[in-house]
């Protein structure tokens, strides 16, 4: 073996036993969502929306069925035909006045959260605290408590995953502790709180490295 291929195999070698594979793994991008929700429950059903319910037939079936409130169900009860708009124009802008005001309270309430993906050693570490927090000490998790562990391991979750919050007026908050995490699942509207959760979710569980992809990286 050449004079070269002895330096090459020893320049190796000594990169292999230098490699810090957790340095590594620690040092690599991790995903960043963000997520806004509002706190003013009242403006929030004032402004209203649309969504779709289920009503039972009488023969059992699901019937799919559009409910609307608030500004937002006037607003499309009243605008439903070119001659609706016409005949409504005065209302409809009021409404449109109505409806900015009540977005900037909105906003003015709200707080938008930038959530990371996290390790599973840290997703293991939530599980420990949770259970800790619950002074749950037999192996696997009581019926009795499986609703307060899920309530528990999701405010673990959040306080992990949340790198930064910021109030609707720009100014950014103190890193969100466990004590912030069980704080909104608290005093969140539910509908707010649910979004949170949802998002919280797709950043921790999701696959955001489609093995498919990369292996067909031919574009």
């Amino acid at each position: 073996m050449s004079n070269a291929e002895d330096n090459a195999t020893q320049i190796a070698d000594d990169a292999r036993k230098e490699f810090d594979l957790g340095a590594f793994l620690r040092g690599s991008s991790r995903v960043v969502e963000t997520v806004t929700v509002y706190t003013d429950e009242v403006a929030g059903n004032r402004l209203g929306g649309h969504e779709v319910v289920r009503e039972t037939a009488e023969n059992g079936a699901q019937i799919p069925k559009i409910r609307s409130w608030g500004l937002k169900g006037e607003y499309s009860s009243l605008s439903r035909t070119p001659e609706d708009k016409k005949k409504n124009a005065k209302r409809l802008k009021a409404i449109e006045k109505e409806c900015a005001g009540v977005l900037e309270q909105l906003e003015e309430s709200s707080l938008t959260l930038e959530l990371h993906s996290i390790p599973t050693a840290l997703s293991k570490g939530a599980r420990r605290a949770a259970r800790s927090a619950l002074d749950i000490t037999e192996k696997g998790i009581p019926d009795s408590m499986a609703d307060s562990f899920v309530e528990e391991i999701s405010a673990q979750y959040l306080a992990l995953s949340c790198g930064k919050v910021t109030r609707g007026d720009g100014a950014e908050l103190p890193k969100l502790t466990i004590e912030g995490a069980r704080d909104l699942a608290d005093y969140l509207p539910r509908s707010e709180h649910g979004k949170l959760l949802e998002k919280v979710n797709d950043v921790l569980f999701a696959s955001h490295i489609s093995t498919a992809a990369v292996e067909d990286a031919d574009f």
